[in-house]
């Protein structure tokens, strides 16, 4: 038997697991590790959802697509920016 958190996966003698059954596993014990640290959950928001703040949204997009979209500018000596600080109350 395959234990996975309080689940079990049970097989009969020399009979293998499929990889659904796997991947099922991996995903329950993973939730668990998850659960079990304290592992904040990260909600589903969208652009739309932000109200306003054009100018820090094109920025934020600016800093993440440009380098992706255009990399030959980068190869030029110029800089990568090393990431996006976001601060300010939540909401």
């Amino acid at each position: 038997a395959l234990v996975c958190g309080e689940a079990q996966l049970l097989a009969p003698a020399g009979a293998a697991l499929g990889a659904a059954e796997l991947r099922e596993a991996l995903r329950r014990r993973l939730a668990r590790e998850g659960d079990e640290l304290g592992s904040p959950e990260v909600a589903n928001v969208q652009w739309d959802d932000v109200g306003g703040q054009e100018e820090a949204k094109r920025a934020i997009l600016e800093t993440i697509q440009l380098p992706l979209s255009a990399p030959h500018l980068f190869g030029a000596g110029l800089r990568l920016r090393s990431g996006v600080l976001l601060h300010g109350p939540p909401g």
